[in-house]
């Protein structure tokens, strides 16, 4: 599952900005079945997307699943707050914010509060995510590939002098 650009887009980065600091990183997104890279836009339906590091997988709510009209691909254990469960999985295309496709993306089904997809680690390491919340505003931005990383420390000594 290579990600992709979408056809007419001009770049794979996005950024958000808020005038105040959030707890909730929330983009827009768009889900289909799975099917070819060159899947037309009407096919996708438009949800929210939660960020989240701390998941290892990318996760999709019943909501998903019955607008897209979905078929589970199979089933797999899941491990969360609440413990192992078995989970059924799905084949999806997501698009993120109509610009970065990601298709053959292998997803469960799960519960969660505030958004109807939840981005994962497992789309999260195809490339940069970046949160920052300096003056009470929270920004997040994400690209792929990667380009590399920010350097912390270089930027503290580089003030120090």
């Amino acid at each position: 599952m290579e990600p992709t650009l979408r056809s007419g887009a001009d770049r794979l980065a996005f950024q958000h900005s808020s005038q105040q600091l959030l707890r909730d990183l929330l983009s827009d997104c768009s889900v289909a079945d799975f099917t070819l890279p060159d899947q037309p836009a009407e096919d996708f339906v438009p949800f929210k997307a939660l960020w989240d590091t701390g998941a290892t997988n990318s996760v999709i709510t019943d909501q998903v699943v019955q607008q897209c009209n979905l078929i589970p691909s199979g089933k797999t254990f899941v491990y969360g707050v609440n413990g192992r469960h078995l989970a059924d999985t799905y084949l999806i295309t997501i698009q993120l914010q109509g610009l970065i496709l990601f298709p053959s993306l292998r997803v469960t089904m799960g519960d969660f509060l505030g958004a109807d997809v939840l981005v994962g680690m497992d789309i999260i390491t195809h490339g940069d995510f970046f949160v920052t919340n300096q003056n009470g505003q929270t920004t997040f931005a994400f690209r792929v590939p990667s380009q590399g990383g920010l350097n912390f420390i270089a930027s503290d000594h580089e003030q120090d002098e």
